[in-house]
């Protein structure tokens, strides 16, 4: 195909032809990015509403003049004006003036969704019945005392009859060792904004060492219905590093538990995390070779999440090893996820790189969100999970009555830099999905902020090219 003149104007300078259509002046969205298929196709991921758009091989080669560009461009003679309507329609192609009011709008749903999102991320208990090698807790802190419960559950009820968006989650230690804490918890808040006709759903992070049919049916009673759940390769490996107290196994208990979830037709939802380092994941993939998994394949419930051992969630975050880490980022690292996310496409299970597309504020950190907090045993009031020991770390205490005593500028450090303060986080692609709080911690730890990997342009086109070809794209 001959190379075609491609005419750019000021934003201001009027442009011959029709105002509107694929004749009038555009501007390529901040929020759009165009990516090569393997197929000589391309596709246009849109992370602010989450449409993926298929074009053929001439399109996606016309488009590509344009989409990099910063100023104000006539869309190049071939494309066809019902696609130039398309990609206007879906926010991908903008007029020059309607781009400022577009992105102020942007930047006030990104603060608004902030300010109306508050939960509660509860640990019941420190302790925990595993020694994964890999671990950075310290177990240091047992049950929460009745009093305690108390004073949170009264906290739970004030929060759950006054705000609009309102989740818990729970982690350890092992929350289920203190099941009993997590179905009252949980129970209040889902009563409390089911009478307000407000939806309400909590997530769990446990090992599933007592997660039996009979406690998995009592958590979905009373709303918790999401869990993440480790299985770190096959047996020998798994058994390796996620081990009991005693060092004993632990690879067929989950196993089975896992199973009987599956048998259960509730509607929930499973990540399967998988913690391996590069040298071991070829024990990884066995895992999902093997017949030992194979109850999950086409199950749509479950997903599976691979990611890196390093030396620690603490250690990469707190001594900076790499400038792009975070733990709350899948930074580009040794593995290759979406070559090995593909082979599991394949085989029928699905991924957390493919299984769906992020949506606003799906991978900000807990922790840069204003309105959330970690609420220790002892009701200390924490952002982060990963430096427990960190002073600026303890923000607050829960109080006797719920109310919760707040240290503002200690708070402020984790949530103020974001995609409303941070001019570069404002223009980036991923400003709706991450706000710039992929990681908090690491902006006044290492100096920098951490990024996801979808904000590289080598990881996006990664996920693009390895993105399975039986998968149906979003419909425009």
């Amino acid at each position: 195909m001959a190379a075609r003149h491609l005419t750019v104007y000021s934003d201001t300078t009027p442009s011959p032809g029709a105002a509107d259509g694929a004749a009038g002046r555009w501007r390529w969205s901040t929020d759009a990015k165009l990516l090569p298929c393997p197929d000589g196709r391309y596709l246009i991921r849109n992370f602010a509403n989450g449409v993926v758009i298929e074009l053929e091989a001439a399109e996606g080669r016309l488009l590509t003049q344009v989409s990099g560009l910063a100023f104000a461009f006539q869309v190049p003679a071939g494309v066809p004006p019902e696609l130039v309507d398309r990609l206007a329609r879906q926010k991908v192609l903008l007029p020059p003036d309607e781009l400022p009011d577009y992105d102020d709008r942007v930047r006030t749903a990104i603060g608004r969704a902030l300010e109306r999102s508050h939960g509660l991320i509860i640990m019941p208990t420190g302790k925990c019945n595993y020694r994964c090698t890999y671990c950075y807790e310290t177990f240091e802190q047992g049950r929460m005392t009745e009093a305690s419960a108390d004073a949170l559950a009264k906290a739970i009820d004030r929060l759950a009859a006054s705000v609009d968006r309102f989740s818990l989650g729970f982690f350890g230690g092992e929350p289920l060792m203190c099941s009993d804490l997590v179905l009252r918890f949980s129970g209040r808040a889902f009563q409390s904004l089911s009478r307000r006709g407000l939806p309400y759903a909590a997530g769990i992070s446990t090992n599933a060492h007592y997660l039996t049919p009979g406690l998995f049916e009592q958590l979905l009673d009373v709303g918790v219905v999401s869990f993440q759940i480790s299985i770190d390769g096959d047996r020998t490996l798994h058994d390796r590093q996620r081990v009991t107290v005693r060092g004993g196994p632990t690879f067929d208990r989950i196993v089975g538990h896992l199973r009987q979830m599956a048998d259960i037709p509730d509607d929930y939802a499973c990540i399967i995390r998988c913690n391996s380092r590069p040298e071991d994941m070829e024990r990884v993939m066995a895992l999902f070779q093997g017949d030992e998994l194979r109850f999950l394949r086409g199950d749509p419930r479950f997903l599976v999440d691979l990611h890196t051992i390093w030396s620690s969630d603490r250690k990469e975050v707190v001594d900076g090893l790499s400038e792009q880490s975070g733990c709350g980022s899948d930074v580009a690292r040794p593995l290759d996820i979406y070559h090995y996310n593909r082979e599991l496409e394949a085989r029928g299970y699905r991924t957390a790189a493919y299984g769906h597309a992020p949506s606003s504020l799906s991978i900000a950190c807990y922790a840069g969100k204003p309105n959330w907090f970690v609420v220790g045993p002892d009701l200390t009031l924490y952002k982060c999970t990963v430096v427990f020991d960190r002073e600026d770390n303890r923000v607050g205490k829960v109080l006797a009555d719920g109310s919760f005593a707040l240290d503002q500028d200690k708070n402020q450090l984790w949530t103020g830099s974001n995609a409303q303060t941070d001019a570069s986080c404002g223009t980036c692609h991923l400003r709706v999905p991450c706000a710039g709080l992929a990681c908090p911690l690491t902006r006044f730890t290492a100096g920098h902020k951490a990024c996801p990997d979808q904000k590289s342009i080598d990881r996006l086109r990664a996920w693009s090219l390895h993105r399975p070809t039986g998968e149906k794209p979003a419909s425009v």
